[in-house]
């Protein structure tokens, strides 16, 4: 295998592999100010939620302040423990309103008119009954 000479990198060799260097540096911290904006877009959400509801009972009320979900929770208090869904799906149940809220992170959760029923992770299709 020949050595490789930095003698033989032309000018243009070098502009183009410093603008490309900048290009991944520039792309690093665009993604890494995204991924943390809405994570902290979460956390703030979460902590303004829990001061304006200090009604919430005690299960509730820590279970949002550790990010997590339990039985039984609203639409909102859902969204304040783990953020909005990614999608939802709307299921087509008569006479109740049954919805699937779809996390990036594979979490599932059922909600029946606006309630929490049950959750899972990575799991496609979740039964209310």
């Amino acid at each position: 295998m020949p050595a490789v000479s930095f003698s033989n990198f032309t000018l243009k060799d070098v502009v183009v592999y410093y603008l490309l260097g900048i290009f991944f540096i520039a792309f690093a911290f665009y993604y890494r100010k995204i991924t943390q904006g809405s994570s902290l877009g979460v956390i703030q959400h979460r902590k303004a939620y829990l001061e304006s509801h200090k009604e919430l009972n005690e299960e509730v009320f820590r279970a949002i302040e550790r990010g997590e979900i339990v039985k039984g929770m609203s639409k909102e208090e859902v969204t304040a423990a783990i953020g909005p869904p990614r999608r939802i799906q709307l299921l087509r149940t008569q006479p109740v309103n049954n919805e699937v809220w779809i996390y990036r992170n594979g979490i599932y959760a059922a909600m029946e008119e606006g309630i929490l029923q049950k959750w899972d992770i990575r799991k496609k299709l979740i039964s209310l009954r």
